[in-house]
């Protein structure tokens, strides 16, 4: 139960894709890439808003929004 528990809730200290700390990247171009990754991102997230408005059951798992940039278990 404890694994199951630990797997399916959420963990306090998560950080979603391309949310970096501030003082990683100072050069101009990793910063505009970032800048237009996030974009892409955002565009994609409101994209599947959009299409799950019409859905009865929403389907939120690969969300840009809420995928974690990395695994920590």
């Amino acid at each position: 139960m404890s694994t199951l528990w630990l797997l399916s809730n959420s963990i306090s200290d998560t950080a979603h894709l391309v949310h970096y700390p501030d003082g990683d990247f100072d050069e101009t171009t990793p910063c505009e890439l970032i800048r237009a990754y996030k974009g892409e991102l955002q565009t994609l997230s409101a994209r599947i808003c959009l299409r799950n408005l019409s859905l009865e059951v929403p389907y939120t798992y690969m969300d840009p929004a809420k995928v974690e940039n990395s695994v920590a278990i």
